[in-house]
């Protein structure tokens, strides 16, 4: 379904890109994007419905003040 959906929606050039391959990775840039962008961790949980800590987790880099999930310094 997503590949018949993907040939629909997107242009040749955005469905062959790697973040295109499947849904989540779509997901994972933008939460990645919105946390870069200064959109709050709980903002972003609730409109990704999923819980701030899950993000936190897993996008520990894209956190403001931190690098690889270690406090800027440390």
């Amino acid at each position: 379904m997503w590949n018949e959906a993907r040939r629909k929606a997107l242009t040749p050039a955005q469905a062959s890109s790697p973040l295109a391959v499947i849904p989540y990775y779509l997901r994972h840039a933008c939460v990645s994007f919105w946390l870069r962008s200064g959109v709050s961790l709980a903002e972003t949980a609730r409109a990704h419905f999923t819980l701030a800590e899950l993000i936190a987790d897993t996008h520990d880099d894209s956190l403001p003040n931190t690098v690889g999930g270690s406090p800027k310094g440390s």
